[in-house]
C-alpha cells in the first residue's frame, strides 16, 4: 500500500485512529486525561527535552500509522510502540503532584480501570472456542510449513490460532483457484473456510478434505495425489 493510500485510508477512518489512542493504547479514560495533562503540564513547565522526543516519536509513528492504513485502526496491538511515550508524558503528570495520597489514588485507579476494561480478555467467549483446536485440524493435512489462505477478512487471528503463514481473503464473496494461484504464486497447499463467514467457491476446482460445523478444508484439485 502507497504512502498516498494510506493517507487517504487514514482521513478516512479518523474515529477507528483515534479510538487507538484514547482507549486501546492504555485501557483506561482516566489513563489518558492524565496523559494529555502530562503534555499540557510539560509544555507549561517548559520541558523542552521532554516535549522533543515525544513530538519526534509523534510525528514518526504518525507516518507508521498512515503506512499501516487499515491494519492500525483494525488491530488493537499496532498501537503497542507508541504506548511508552504515552506512559511517559502520563508519568511525567503523576510525578508532579506533590500530595503523596493523591498521586497514588490516580495511579490505583488507572489501573482498576484498566483490569475492568479488559477483563473479558480473562476468558474465551464460548462463541470463539472452537478456533483454538484449529491448529490440531489443519495438521491432519498440511505440514508446518505449508502455507494456508483463510476467508477470515483482515482479522489475522485465526492464521495465529493455525500456527500457519498463508494469506487472508478480505470479504470473500467467491473463490476461484485462479484468484487464489495469482494473490499465492500457487505456494498454498490448504483452503481453509471459516463458516460464519459468507464464502462459496468452485466445487469442481477443489476438493473437500475436512468438514465440521464450523470449518471447511479444501486442497486444489491439481495438488491431490492421484
Amino acid at each position: 500500500l502507497s504512502f498516498v493510500d494510506g493517507l487517504t485510508t487514514f482521513t478516512q477512518h479518523i474515529p477507528g485512529m483515534l479510538e487507538k489512542f484514547y482507549f486501546s493504547a492504555l485501557s483506561s479514560y482516566v489513563g489518558f486525561l492524565v496523559f494529555l495533562s502530562g503534555i499540557i503540564w510539560a509544555y507549561l513547565k517548559k520541558q523542552i527535552k521532554l516535549l522533543t522526543v515525544f513530538t519526534l516519536s509523534l510525528i514518526l509513528f504518525t507516518a507508521f500509522i498512515i503506512k499501516a492504513s487499515s491494519f492500525f485502526y483494525f488491530h488493537n496491538y499496532y498501537i503497542i510502540p507508541f504506548v511508552p511515550f504515552m506512559a511517559m508524558m502520563a508519568g511525567f503528570a503523576i510525578s508532579s503532584i506533590k500530595i503523596p495520597v493523591l498521586k497514588n489514588f490516580l495511579v490505583f485507579l488507572i489501573i482498576i480501570e484498566a483490569i475492568l476494561n479488559q477483563q473479558h480478555d480473562f476468558r474465551i467467549p464460548p462463541q470463539m472456542v472452537y478456533k483454538v483446536s484449529l491448529e490440531k485440524k489443519i495438521d491432519r493435512y498440511a505440514k508446518p510449513l505449508e502455507k494456508i489462505i483463510l476467508n477470515t477478512g483482515p482479522n489475522i487471528q485465526q492464521l495465529y490460532f493455525a500456527n500457519r503463514t498463508g494469506w487472508l481473503l478480505e470479504e470473500p464473496q467467491s473463490i476461484q483457484k485462479s484468484f487464489l494461484d495469482s494473490i499465492s504464486n500457487k505456494q498454498y497447499s490448504l483452503v481453509v473456510l471459516d463458516r460464519k463467514v459468507n464464502t462459496t467457491y468452485q466445487s469442481a476446482e477443489f476438493a473437500t478434505v475436512f468438514s465440521d460445523e464450523n470449518y471447511l478444508f479444501l486442497k486444489p484439485l491439481a495438488s491431490i495425489v492421484k
